[in-house]
């Protein structure tokens, strides 16, 4: 006597392919574009730190800021020596250093911000480094 075709092997392969029809429009929406680099600022400056030190002072910097930020210190990609992202929900700054004399030098990207508000990120981020 032949196996009686089961339920519920017919029940799962009618839910996959409704998922499939559910799911296919948002499969199909265009992902968000990322950032150019043309819309980041840029600025240079000048830190006491070497890059190490300094990666480490913007990170403990960031963390004292009173909303949820993160930094994550990175490898650099050469020549920067150290990098250092900032985050609060989106970037808010990138952070590439080099060696320069004694200290370092801080090459910083962020996304468009008022000028007001990029200067605030740049004091914070940088002070004492």
């Amino acid at each position: 006597m032949p196996p009686a075709p089961r339920k519920f092997d017919t029940l799962i392969a009618n839910a996959a392919a409704c998922a499939g029809l559910v799911l296919l429009p948002a499969c199909q929406a265009p992902l968000p574009a990322e950032q150019s680099a043309e819309e980041e600022t840029h600025t240079v400056h000048r830190l006491r730190q070497e890059p190490h030190r300094a990666a480490v002072c913007i990170a403990r910097n960031a963390d004292k800021y009173p909303s949820r930020v993160i930094a994550t210190i990175m490898e650099g990609v050469a020549p920067a020596l150290v990098s250092v992202s900032v985050t609060e929900k989106k970037p808010v700054a990138r952070v590439r250093l080099f060696v320069e004399g004694e200290g370092s030098r801080a090459e910083v990207a962020m996304p468009p911000l008022t000028p007001e508000r990029r200067n605030a990120w740049i004091a914070v981020m940088l002070e004492g480094c």
